[in-house]
């Protein structure tokens, strides 16, 4: 089992901070100066790029093990999205001249930051691919599955506590749509509402889609 970044960079001599967040605490906003790489230790975190006229897109949600800022080392002086808490977090924040450092003589580190890197190119690659050849409602489904964090997990998932507004945005469908798509979903069994929170069972995504293509497969015979 790897080494988390925290044991890496204590054994490396590297000094850091550890900050914790509260539920819709903003680590920072677009535009702010760069100044920590931070590293989500426990938590997860909403990303959100917005455009000069104020509109604001949801391009993923981050969990533990994964870093956020880390514009700063592609050389970036100003943050390119805005991070929020959506569950109490805890961070890690090391200063560039320090990671930059760490990067170069602890190969554990660098391992790290190439890690993280090659996942995101896949999640951005895989999300990008949904939305251009999937329809919403299977776009949703792929989103549910990326925010319960259910890759390879077996029974069910927890979805973190987000609004479908916020949904949506990721999706790139609208409010309405989404809550469409959930009830369906919670007909099917893809998705259950307890008293505790929504969950996601992956082995129901099948059925899911078996319903969509028999759904899709009458409107066509009732079109000819």
């Amino acid at each position: 089992m790897s080494l988390s970044l925290r044991a890496l960079l204590t054994s490396a001599g590297t000094s850091f901070t550890v900050t914790e967040f509260s539920k819709g605490a903003v680590l920072f906003r677009q535009g702010d100066d760069c100044v920590d790489v931070c590293y989500i230790e426990a938590g997860r975190v909403r990303l959100a790029v917005s455009s000069s006229d104020g509109r604001e897109v949801i391009p993923t949600v981050l969990g533990a093990g994964a870093f956020v800022g880390d514009d700063l080392l592609a050389g970036h002086q100003e943050y390119r999205h805005s991070a929020v808490a959506i569950e109490p977090t805890v961070v890690l924040r090391v200063s560039l001249d320090r990671m930059m450092e760490s990067i170069h003589t602890h190969p554990g580190i660098l391992g790290l930051v190439l890690e993280h890197v090659m996942a995101q190119n896949m999640q951005l690659e895989d999300t990008l691919v949904h939305q251009l050849l999937c329809l919403g409602e299977e776009r949703l489904a792929h989103t549910l599955l990326m925010l319960a964090e259910c890759d390879g997990a077996h029974g069910r998932c927890a979805l973190p506590q987000l609004s479908q507004e916020v949904i949506a945005e990721m999706v790139g469908t609208t409010r309405s749509r989404v809550n469409v798509f959930m009830n369906r979903f919670k007909k099917l069994g893809f998705i259950e509402v307890t008293g505790d929170g929504i969950y996601v069972h992956p082995a129901r995504l099948p059925l899911a889609a078996e319903h969509e293509m028999s759904a899709k497969a009458a409107s066509a015979g009732r079109a000819r």
